[in-house]
Protein backbone atom coordinates (compact mmCIF):
# COMPACT_ATOMS: atom_id res chain seq x y z
CA UNK A 1 0.00 0.00 0.00
CA UNK A 2 2.89 2.62 1.27
CA UNK A 3 4.18 1.31 -2.68
CA UNK A 4 1.61 3.42 -4.45
CA UNK A 5 0.91 6.36 -1.82
CA UNK A 6 4.25 7.57 -1.11
CA UNK A 7 5.24 8.35 -4.65
CA UNK A 8 2.08 9.71 -5.40
CA UNK A 9 1.88 11.84 -2.37
CA UNK A 10 5.63 13.05 -3.00
CA UNK A 11 4.19 13.92 -7.13
CA UNK A 12 0.99 15.46 -5.80
CA UNK A 13 3.29 17.65 -3.21
CA UNK A 14 5.95 18.47 -5.64
CA UNK A 15 3.06 19.46 -8.75
CA UNK A 16 1.49 21.24 -6.32
CA UNK A 17 4.20 23.36 -4.89
CA UNK A 18 5.41 24.43 -8.82
CA UNK A 19 2.02 25.07 -9.70
CA UNK A 20 1.53 27.57 -6.30
CA UNK A 21 5.03 29.19 -8.03
CA UNK A 22 3.39 29.52 -11.51
CA UNK A 23 5.89 26.78 -13.00
CA UNK A 24 3.74 23.86 -14.19
CA UNK A 25 5.95 23.10 -17.26
CA UNK A 26 8.88 22.96 -15.15
CA UNK A 27 6.93 21.04 -12.01
CA UNK A 28 5.81 18.63 -13.95
CA UNK A 29 9.39 16.89 -14.68
CA UNK A 30 10.26 17.47 -11.19
CA UNK A 31 7.79 16.25 -9.60
CA UNK A 32 7.44 13.11 -12.11
CA UNK A 33 11.40 12.59 -10.46
CA UNK A 34 10.27 12.91 -7.30
CA UNK A 35 7.75 10.07 -7.22
CA UNK A 36 10.26 7.92 -9.14
CA UNK A 37 12.36 8.74 -6.17
CA UNK A 38 10.36 7.97 -3.69
CA UNK A 39 9.19 4.64 -5.45
CA UNK A 40 13.04 4.01 -4.72
CA UNK A 41 13.45 5.00 -1.44
CA UNK A 42 10.14 3.01 -0.61
CA UNK A 43 11.45 -0.12 -2.28
CA UNK A 44 14.77 -0.02 -0.68
CA UNK A 45 12.74 0.15 2.76
CA UNK A 46 10.54 -2.49 1.92
CA UNK A 47 13.50 -5.03 0.43
CA UNK A 48 14.51 -4.52 4.33
CA UNK A 49 12.00 -6.37 5.69
CA UNK A 50 11.85 -9.49 3.37
CA UNK A 51 13.38 -11.64 6.33
CA UNK A 52 10.78 -10.96 8.05
CA UNK A 53 8.41 -14.02 9.01
CA UNK A 54 5.79 -15.28 6.67
CA UNK A 55 2.66 -17.85 6.34
CA UNK A 56 1.32 -19.60 3.65
CA UNK A 57 -1.89 -17.53 2.65
CA UNK A 58 -2.89 -19.84 -0.16
CA UNK A 59 -1.72 -23.07 -1.36
CA UNK A 60 -2.48 -25.15 -4.86
CA UNK A 61 -1.65 -28.66 -5.42
CA UNK A 62 -0.72 -29.87 -8.81
CA UNK A 63 -0.23 -33.41 -10.52
CA UNK A 64 2.99 -33.53 -12.15
CA UNK A 65 3.76 -35.63 -15.37
CA UNK A 66 6.50 -37.08 -16.82
CA UNK A 67 8.15 -35.24 -19.69
CA UNK A 68 10.16 -38.36 -20.50
CA UNK A 69 9.74 -42.14 -19.39
CA UNK A 70 12.65 -44.04 -19.71
CA UNK A 71 14.52 -42.26 -22.13
CA UNK A 72 18.20 -42.93 -23.30
CA UNK A 73 20.87 -40.74 -22.43
CA UNK A 74 24.74 -40.94 -23.33
CA UNK A 75 24.10 -44.40 -23.76
CA UNK A 76 22.35 -45.16 -19.99
CA UNK A 77 18.66 -45.56 -19.56
CA UNK A 78 17.40 -42.54 -17.54
CA UNK A 79 14.16 -42.85 -15.06
CA UNK A 80 11.03 -40.59 -15.14
CA UNK A 81 11.75 -37.26 -16.04
CA UNK A 82 9.34 -35.18 -14.02
CA UNK A 83 12.04 -31.24 -14.08
CA UNK A 84 14.16 -30.06 -16.89
CA UNK A 85 16.67 -27.70 -15.54
CA UNK A 86 17.56 -24.86 -17.70
CA UNK A 87 20.13 -21.48 -17.69
CA UNK A 88 18.63 -18.35 -18.75
CA UNK A 89 20.42 -14.91 -18.11
CA UNK A 90 22.41 -17.05 -15.66
CA UNK A 91 19.57 -18.36 -13.86
CA UNK A 92 18.44 -21.52 -12.79
CA UNK A 93 15.22 -22.69 -13.96
CA UNK A 94 12.73 -25.71 -13.78
CA UNK A 95 10.44 -26.79 -15.96
CA UNK A 96 7.57 -29.24 -15.46
CA UNK A 97 3.93 -30.41 -17.06
CA UNK A 98 1.27 -30.64 -15.09
CA UNK A 99 -2.54 -30.89 -16.52
CA UNK A 100 -5.36 -28.61 -16.36
CA UNK A 101 -8.82 -30.45 -16.03
CA UNK A 102 -10.86 -30.06 -18.74
CA UNK A 103 -8.33 -28.62 -21.33
CA UNK A 104 -5.00 -30.81 -21.51
CA UNK A 105 -1.61 -30.72 -20.69
CA UNK A 106 -0.07 -27.54 -20.03
CA UNK A 107 3.95 -26.15 -19.17
CA UNK A 108 5.51 -23.87 -16.70
CA UNK A 109 8.73 -23.05 -16.04
CA UNK A 110 9.86 -21.39 -12.53
CA UNK A 111 13.11 -19.80 -10.85
CA UNK A 112 15.16 -22.22 -9.27
CA UNK A 113 15.97 -20.13 -6.20
CA UNK A 114 12.25 -20.34 -5.21
CA UNK A 115 11.77 -24.40 -5.20
CA UNK A 116 12.34 -27.51 -3.11
CA UNK A 117 12.65 -30.89 -4.29
CA UNK A 118 11.47 -33.49 -2.19
CA UNK A 119 12.14 -37.30 -3.47
CA UNK A 120 9.58 -39.92 -2.12
CA UNK A 121 7.53 -42.65 -3.36
CA UNK A 122 4.35 -41.32 -3.73
CA UNK A 123 3.16 -39.79 -7.25
CA UNK A 124 4.74 -36.93 -8.46
CA UNK A 125 3.19 -33.26 -7.47
CA UNK A 126 3.61 -29.71 -6.71
CA UNK A 127 2.62 -27.57 -4.23
CA UNK A 128 2.77 -23.89 -4.82
CA UNK A 129 2.80 -21.85 -1.63
CA UNK A 130 1.21 -17.95 -1.93
CA UNK A 131 3.04 -16.26 0.94
CA UNK A 132 2.20 -13.00 2.91
CA UNK A 133 3.75 -11.47 6.16
CA UNK A 134 2.98 -12.84 9.50
CA UNK A 135 2.43 -9.22 10.92
CA UNK A 136 -0.79 -8.08 9.48
CA UNK A 137 0.43 -3.95 9.57
CA UNK A 138 3.54 -5.09 7.20
CA UNK A 139 1.59 -7.10 4.93
CA UNK A 140 -0.93 -3.96 4.50
CA UNK A 141 1.99 -1.59 4.75
CA UNK A 142 4.67 -3.21 2.12
CA UNK A 143 2.43 -5.83 0.70
CA UNK A 144 4.62 -9.36 -0.29
CA UNK A 145 7.07 -9.09 -3.06
CA UNK A 146 8.48 -12.64 -2.80
CA UNK A 147 6.65 -14.23 -5.05
CA UNK A 148 5.42 -18.01 -4.26
CA UNK A 149 7.46 -21.04 -3.42
CA UNK A 150 7.14 -24.11 -5.06
CA UNK A 151 7.66 -27.33 -3.71
CA UNK A 152 7.74 -30.40 -5.90
CA UNK A 153 7.73 -33.79 -5.03
CA UNK A 154 9.12 -36.70 -6.97
CA UNK A 155 9.71 -40.43 -7.08
CA UNK A 156 12.97 -41.81 -6.05
CA UNK A 157 14.21 -42.72 -9.35
CA UNK A 158 12.81 -39.28 -10.86
CA UNK A 159 15.57 -37.38 -12.47
CA UNK A 160 16.34 -33.99 -13.44
CA UNK A 161 18.04 -33.54 -17.11
CA UNK A 162 19.93 -30.54 -18.85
Amino acid sequence: MLLLIIPVLAFVIVFGFAIWDGEPALGFPVALLSGLLALMITLLVGMGFQGAPTEVAHSETYEIHALVDNARFSGRVAGNVYLIQSHYDENLKYSYMYMVEGKGYAFNEVNANRCYLNFNNSEPYLVKNTLRFQNETLEWLIGYCGGPEYIFYLPNDAEVID
